[in-house]
């Protein structure tokens, strides 16, 4: 996977599933099939359901605050994650992989 994957490709969710079968727990959600050579940002996909842009908002923000809730976390430093940080009172344990700006295509 290259560094400008997006953690809503479905490629993860599925690699996710077959690692920790029952044991994984994710909402019901759209996930994307990113195309990874043609390096478009998150905001050209969307899906074909009405009211795209709000249900996939929805879903992003139900995700984090289920992660707010957690007692450990690791996580990619992004925005997304700095967010969860602000909803919670400290995880017991954490830690932040940095690869760089992501999906900003030639700037790490």
């Amino acid at each position: 996977m290259e560094a400008y994957d997006r953690t809503e490709d479905k490629r993860f969710v599925d690699v996710f599933k077959n690692v920790f079968k029952d044991s994984l727990i994710t909402i019901p959600r759209n996930y994307m099939n990113f195309d990874i050579n043609n390096k478009k940002p998150i905001t050209v996909y969307r899906g074909d359901r009405d009211n795209d842009i709000f249900l996939t908002t929805l879903e992003y923000m139900t995700e984090m605050v289920i992660l707010s809730t957690l007692d450990n976390i690791v996580a990619g430093r992004a925005s997304g994650i700095s967010a969860v940080n602000m909803m919670t009172n400290g995880f017991k344990n954490k830690y932040y992989f940095f690869l760089g700006r992501y999906g900003v295509v030639g700037d790490a």
